[in-house]
């Protein structure tokens, strides 16, 4: 079957349907044949690449092979004649349509050049081959395997006998199908043809299976619309949604609310360590000015009224309330019991004074030393 895709105006278009009968001449039967397929794609979209709109794309794949009569003659290794036939399993050609009338183009041996009025004359060949990379990389972005890519310049205004007589890849406006093929191995014989053996007809292929062309003609063709199965899992999809949504934000209030119970606990033991630093140090205090007022009083006081005053003193401490810790901060919101509690503080016991014997143990030592020391001054007089 041979089917003409893509864009359905502008002159690619008119060139694309011209291309068609012009294969339909050579092979009529391709037209409705079910194991023959041609896909002729206009303005193919090579996006990614440096180059992405490509004139006309060929695709070709043919179940069984379909032979064709070469026109000119073409090598292959030693062989220089004209072989009776060739047979044709898949083509793949990147085409440049230049409509052009003879007196805007030129020729610099094979180069193809044409005039714009905008921007002067500008190279057609070059374009061409930038075009054929952009289809390759395309397809090999897209996962696939690409198929060999022939370059081809078509200028449809411009007849065969004004072309360049030296080997070239341009088509004339007295284009034939043989020819076409003919040019495609012309320029990539090492590619695309293959012989196994002299008994055999040479085969045209662009790929190693038909099921790569085949591929790559779905990639640059297939259509996709939304069927009415696809809008109803769309609506099945929504309603799931929509039942789940209550279920969200139930999970959403847990998860704030934990986190909130977190900070507060964080904030509770932060506020811990600083009532216990705070009761330490008033702990200290407490014991500190105990000492001071128990020595004052052992200085001044008998031993009978020292015991008194440290035995009044002991029982004073026992009695006497613990104190207090630091107010909450403001807007502090306490935790029940068990986890709110305050850490009393227990007094110590004060220190014991000391004993009156220690003092005329030291009166009774110094005296010793004093008779000592006389002692020995006077030997040394007697022995001076």
């Amino acid at each position: 079957m041979l089917r003409v895709k893509g864009d359905s105006t502008g002159s690619e278009r008119k060139a694309a349907e011209k291309l068609a009968q012009i294969i339909l001449r050579s092979w009529p039967r391709v037209s409705d044949d079910p194991t023959n397929h041609i896909w002729i794609i206009v303005g193919a979209k090579c996006y990614g690449q440096k180059i992405k709109d490509i004139d006309l794309l060929l695709l070709a794949s043919f179940e069984a092979g379909l032979p064709y009569r070469p026109d000119h003659a073409f090598s292959r290794s030693s062989q220089r004649k004209l072989p009776d036939e060739v047979l044709v399993e898949n083509l793949c050609a990147a085409i440049e349509v230049k409509r052009h009338y003879p007196e805007d183009i030129r020729f610099e041996g094979s180069r193809v050049q044409v005039y714009y009025q905008d921007s002067g004359w500008e190279d057609a060949a070059g374009q061409n081959h930038r075009q054929g990379i952009a289809v390759k990389g395309y397809i090999k972005d897209n996962g696939l395997k690409s198929p060999w890519v022939t370059n081809l310049l078509w200028l449809p205004n411009v007849p065969e006998k004004i072309l360049p007589q030296c080997l070239h890849n341009i088509l004339g406006s007295d284009l034939t199908w043989e020819h076409f093929l003919d040019v495609m191995i012309l320029n990539d014989k090492n590619r695309i043809l293959r012989q196994k053996s002299k008994a055999q007809a040479p085969v045209l292929a662009s790929a190693s299976s038909p099921d790569i062309v085949a591929r790559v003609a779905d990639l640059f063709t297939k259509t996709l619309v939304p069927t009415k199965l696809v809008g109803q899992q769309r609506q099945e999809t929504d309603r799931k949604l929509s039942k789940s949504e209550p279920r969200k934000h139930v999970e959403k209030a847990i998860r704030e609310e934990n986190e909130r119970l977190r900070k507060a606990e964080a904030e509770l033991l932060r506020n811990r360590k600083v009532w216990g630093l705070h009761n330490t140090k008033a702990k200290g205090n407490e014991e500190e000015g105990n000492e001071l007022r128990l020595a004052s009083l052992l200085q001044r006081r008998g031993k009978a009224e020292q015991n008194a005053l440290i035995r009044q003193e002991k029982h004073t401490l026992r009695s006497a309330p613990f104190p207090s810790s630091p107010p909450p901060p403001a807007g502090f919101q306490p935790y029940p019991a068990p986890y709110y509690y305050s850490y009393p503080l227990l007094p110590t016991a004060p220190v014991r004074p000391p004993q009156q014997g220690t003092s005329t143990v030291l009166i009774v030592l110094l005296v010793l030393l004093a008779i000592l020391g006389l002692a020995a001054l006077g030997m040394l007089c007697v022995f001076l």
